[in-house]
C-alpha cells in the first residue's frame, strides 16, 4: 500500500541554451539573486506558463504547465494505489 502523504518526486523538463538563441517573450522578472558566485534571473511569459532562467550565458527553459501535469498524475497515481 502506497502513502499518498509521503513526499513525490517528479520529473521536470529543462531546455538550455544560450541566451542569444533563447525564445524571445513578453515576460515578468519573478526572481534574481546569486548562487555561489553566479547571478541569475528567473522570468514569466505573461500567461505564467513559460518560465526561463537565466545564469550567465545560459537560458533554462521550462513550462509549468508540464510540471502541473506531472504532479496531478504522481498524485493521483498515488491516490490509486493507496
Amino acid at each position: 500500500m502506497t502513502d499518498p502523504y509521503m513526499d513525490t518526486t517528479i520529473t521536470l523538463n529543462v531546455t538550455t541554451t544560450s541566451n542569444q538563441e533563447a525564445r524571445l517573450m513578453l515576460h515578468e522578472q519573478v526572481a534574481s539573486g546569486d548562487y555561489s558566485g553566479h547571478d541569475f534571473t528567473a522570468i514569466r511569459d505573461l500567461t505564467g506558463l513559460h518560465w526561463q532562467v537565466k545564469i550567465g550565458d545560459v537560458t533554462a527553459t521550462f513550462s509549468l504547465s508540464d510540471a502541473i501535469k506531472e504532479i496531478v498524475i504522481t498524485t493521483v497515481d498515488k491516490l490509486e494505489a493507496a
